[in-house]
């Protein structure tokens, strides 16, 4: 900065233009602040980000309470510094719905029903999957691209508002429709086993992933996740991704979508990086039920055991006593009463006795 000196020593044409040029940069200074708790580059794009995630009309009533209304996106430099804001950890709506008064219109616009044309849709989306998916949703840290999901959904995306947005006809028309949104995703799983023969999209092996908070980026489902078993399932072998991902076991999520050293083909031990704690825990609980199981089973098979040769025992006892001889003493053995009880002996000795009397 010029001296006081040094200025009043300049021109008065070139003071003029110092002191615009002051003016010039002070305005723009101001105009680039956002009022708080609002955050942008400029008031025409100021964003806020709620602290709680909330249903995608929660979120539209949340932002017009503070002034605005779910975020607009109009170009790729506003999605940008859109993405910088929300965390890898975080899903946010945006202010994108499917509308129209019948259900699938493929008809999208913008809550505050602007124009703007400008879309930055993950490939393959919006698919309307196995639900109601009449909502937009942005996820950095799992999509690079837009999503269309649920609008229903509870207690995962975020609110993204736009300052000095309010919602337009289209939006208060369809609110209550996207209100009765459904989000059944847990029977995407039979839908699908009822037609094994559908492509691999439409099987649901992107939306495997997706289910799990990950993004397909490496995708390839005959990936060897674990040890092949012999088992098939949809045309894939037990320990392949395609497998895994049709049983919607999510431990080999992150193995099959994103990072295959996540994988562990060779067998689970301590150093397979797809068994956290978690999932150590829940296996270590796991072997102590089947160890009991396994006890009880052997307890009761004891039991019938034993029980089976005391039975074995008893017949036994029976069929010797039955079939085995056995010489017996004459129920009674005084030789007195024997003389008496013999015929012969009576004759041959005790006749002159007898007759003698």
């Amino acid at each position: 900065m010029p001296t006081y000196r040094e200025w009043r020593g300049k021109p008065a044409s070139l003071r003029a233009d110092m002191r615009a040029l002051l003016v010039a940069l002070l305005a723009a200074r101001t105009a680039a602040q956002c009022p708080s708790p609002y955050e942008g580059r400029s008031t025409d794009a100021c964003f806020l980000i709620s602290d709680f995630p909330a249903t995608f009309s929660q979120c539209q009533q949340h932002c017009e309470s503070n002034g605005g209304s779910l975020a607009t996106i109009k170009d790729k430099a506003e999605d940008d510094y859109v993405r910088q804001l929300v965390t890898t950890q975080q899903a946010v709506w945006i202010g994108l719905f499917e509308s129209g008064e019948q259900d699938e219109s493929g008809v999208w616009e913008w809550v505050n029903g602007m124009s703007d044309t400008w879309r930055n849709w993950q490939p393959g989306e919006p698919n309307e999957w196995c639900t109601d998916e009449d909502c937009g949703l942005m996820a950095p840290g799992l999509w690079d691209g837009w999503v269309d999901a649920s609008c229903t959904i509870p207690n995962w995306a975020h609110c993204l508002c736009r300052r000095g947005q309010l919602a337009g006809s289209n939006y208060r028309r369809d609110r209550v429709r996207l209100d009765q949104n459904a989000h059944d995703y847990d029977d995407c799983k039979e839908k699908e086993e009822e037609d094994p023969d559908e492509d691999e999209d439409q099987a649901g092996y992107f939306r495997y992933c997706r289910e799990n908070g990950l993004a397909p980026k490496n995708w390839d489902a005959r990936r060897q996740a674990y040890p092949y078993e012999d088992e098939k399932a949809a045309g894939y072998q037990a320990g392949t991704c395609g497998f895994a991902a049709w049983e919607r076991d999510e431990q080999w999520a992150v193995c099959c979508c994103v990072d295959p050293t996540f994988c562990c083909a060779w067998g689970e031990d301590e150093n397979c990086k797809s068994r956290d704690e978690e999932w150590e825990d829940e296996d270590a609980e796991w072997e102590d039920e089947e160890l009991v199981e396994r006890v009880d089973a052997m307890k009761r098979e004891v039991d019938a055991l034993m029980a089976l040769v005391v039975v074995l025992l008893v017949v036994v006892g029976a069929l010797v006593v039955y079939l085995v001889p056995w010489r017996r003493r004459p129920a009674f053995a005084s030789p007195s009463l024997s003389v008496e009880l013999n015929p012969t002996t009576y004759n041959e000795l005790g006749r002159g006795s007898v007759e003698g009397i």
